[in-house]
């Protein structure tokens, strides 16, 4: 019975961490890594924490347009949207720079862009997860983001 207070004050003070601790300092270096490399790259500020996000979350990004009215029944629909354990950002391409677009366009590999909006990207931990081109139903993207 001695042995066993002595190991347990021992752990104690000796600050053993559990896997749930290690684990999530390791993910918070990883994150702190990609953090310094996106802000020293030269990107607009306006594009920075996307990047960052994309890397190490699991992200929606809808692509629409002012001027398109499944965009905009969209954007009043995400309200619906489960955003447990998603982030997500909506863009109007008319309202970006070129060089923004260029960033959400090319920073992942989308085969099937056209530049037909809306058009939705899904990623987790910089990994293209699935596009979507033109409108889709919450119901549906909520079932996608559960799956994946």
């Amino acid at each position: 019975m001695k042995k066993v207070l002595l190991i347990i004050c021992l752990i104690l003070l000796t600050g053993c961490k559990t896997q749930e601790e290690i684990k999530e300092e390791k993910r918070q270096e990883e994150i702190n890594k990609i953090k310094e490399e996106v802000n020293n790259t030269e990107v607009p500020e306006s594009t920075k924490d996307w990047l960052i996000k994309t890397k190490t979350e699991n992200v929606l990004t809808i692509l629409c347009i002012t001027t398109s009215n499944k965009c905009n029944t969209l954007k009043n629909n995400l309200k619906d949207l489960s955003k447990d354990n998603i982030l997500v950002y909506y863009y109007n391409v008319d309202e970006l720079t070129n060089e923004e677009l260029k960033i959400y366009k090319t920073t992942y590999e989308l085969k099937d862009y056209t530049g037909y909006l809306p058009y939705i990207i899904l990623t987790n931990n910089d990994k293209l997860i699935t596009t979507i081109k033109d409108t889709i139903d919450i119901e549906t993207i909520n079932n996608i983001i559960k799956t994946k």
